[in-house]
């Protein structure tokens, strides 16, 4: 599935390039009409920042599995974000960790510390649990590669009787829904960031915007948004 979209939005992209092309040229050669009015400067005011796409995303999924954690899906994405951890990954872990939950051992659903830490609130296990992907030198591997098979070696390793292979195999299933579902509903606005049709005010402003969706993307998802940001900065440029 992910091939043909990609192969989708390279054609697309080849077609937006011609269009844009000539678009530009007709920008540039039209003569521009002034105003001999003095233009009375409009306040704006300030936008309210949009949430996190991602919440969403998460409160989706959690809510068709029936999680108690639904309604608090914001915490994986803040406390993710806060510490550089991907909120998907902490997603999963609580799947294959206490089913999405159901199942937490002292408000602890990532089963961390093999359950011996118990916590007040999910906010307060989902920040002890980033931090500690993030920081401890026992996850120095995964950050390095950021596979889901060397966090495991570490979080449920086979020397302790656990199942790896299938620990891998639950947290990444959920890891790759989630960027799924991100990558699809960023592709419902494929169309809004296309160089064509587009003067270059409006190039810059797609390029501004893609760079932002940039910070928080993953996986196919973000392959495309960087495909989009360089689309746009070559018709820009020409």
């Amino acid at each position: 599935m992910r091939k043909k979209l990609i192969l989708i939005l390279f054609i697309l992209l080849a077609v937006a390039g011609i269009t844009a092309k000539i678009v530009y040229e007709k920008y540039r050669t039209s003569p521009i009409s002034k105003n001999t009015q003095t233009a009375q400067p409009i306040t704006s005011p300030t936008p309210t920042p949009e949430p996190d796409p991602r919440i969403a995303i998460v409160a989706e999924r959690l809510s068709e599995e029936s999680s108690p954690l639904t309604g608090q899906s914001h915490v994986f994405v803040d406390c993710g974000s806060d510490n550089n951890v991907d909120p998907y990954l902490l997603v999963g872990i609580t799947n294959i960790e206490s089913s999405f939950g159901k199942n937490a051992c002292g408000g602890n659903p990532f089963g961390w510390n093999s359950c011996k830490t118990h916590y007040s609130s999910l906010e307060a296990s989902c920040q002890s649990v980033a931090e500690g992907i993030a920081t401890k030198s026992y996850y120095s591997r995964f950050r390095q590669t950021d596979r889901v098979e060397d966090l495991a070696n570490v979080y449920c390793p086979p020397s302790a009787g656990c199942n790896t292979t299938n620990w891998v195999a639950a947290v990444q299933a959920v890891v790759t829904d989630l960027q799924d579902r991100e990558f699809i509903k960023n592709m419902e606005n494929l169309t809004d960031y296309l160089p064509a049709n587009k003067t270059k005010e409006q190039m810059q402003k797609s390029i501004d915007e893609l760079k932002k969706l940039l910070e928080t993307a993953t996986g196919t998802n973000k392959e495309v948004i960087e495909i989009l940001i360089r689309a746009n900065e070559r018709a820009l440029a020409k």
